[in-house]
């Protein structure tokens, strides 16, 4: 599942960039605005996991080029986290945030479908699924968090991805066990677990 719904992230930025190239930018900016909100929250979360400061938050604002309108944004403003593995987590937590909340959208779309409801009910939450989708990568100022701590603390940083690599082992091994409407909770703590434990046993050893 979480394959699947890694392709779904990529179609909708490439589905957003087309439908930008047709001059609908603006629609589907606004469809966005969840998306962003929830990308925010994904960091927040992360921050408040690893005790990281937060200093400000702005879950939307409006950009503009001149007088044009360009697009919402978001921000999250925390302190440079003191260790490796933690400016990992908080660069990636929107995905990983995003693959949560696509399970949970989907399984709401199941639901209301199974149940007959009315069609509009199910639409809104296709729309709210291609809004969290659209926001779901890590932006450009969220890698610069991890490069930072990547040249700031390169022993962690290897241990972490490390770590990392040997989750995803884990993943490809475990996953035909794991029940499928589970398999992303699973995914996300087997892949960051192990890069957690390396990345910690190792900021320790060196008294870091």
């Amino acid at each position: 599942m979480i394959i699947e719904f890694l392709v779904l992230i990529a179609s909708c930025t490439v589905t957003y960039e087309l439908l930008k190239a047709c001059g609908l930018g603006k629609a589907c900016a606004v469809v966005g605005i969840a998306g962003i909100m929830a990308h925010e929250l994904g960091h927040i979360v992360g921050c408040l996991l690893f005790r990281v400061k937060i200093h400000s938050v702005s879950f939307l604002r409006v950009e503009w080029i001149g007088k044009q309108f360009a697009g919402f944004s978001g921000s999250v403003d925390p302190d440079r986290p003191k260790s490796a593995f933690p400016a990992i987590a908080i660069t990636v937590a929107p995905l990983a945030g995003g693959l949560l909340f696509l399970l949970l959208i989907a399984w709401g779309i199941t639901a209301v479908q199974a149940s007959g409801a009315d069609p509009a009910l199910a639409f809104l939450l296709w729309v709210l699924l291609f809004s969290v989708a659209l926001a779901a990568w890590p932006s450009l100022p969220d890698w610069k968090i991890m490069l930072s701590a990547a040249a700031e603390y390169p022993g962690q940083f290897m241990m972490a991805l490390l770590g990392i690599a040997i989750g995803l082992g884990l993943c490809w091994w475990l996953l035909p066990l794991v029940a499928e409407g589970w398999s992303i909770v699973a995914d996300i703590g087997l892949v960051f677990g192990p890069g957690w434990v390396l990345a910690t046993v190792y900021q320790k050893a060196r008294g870091q």
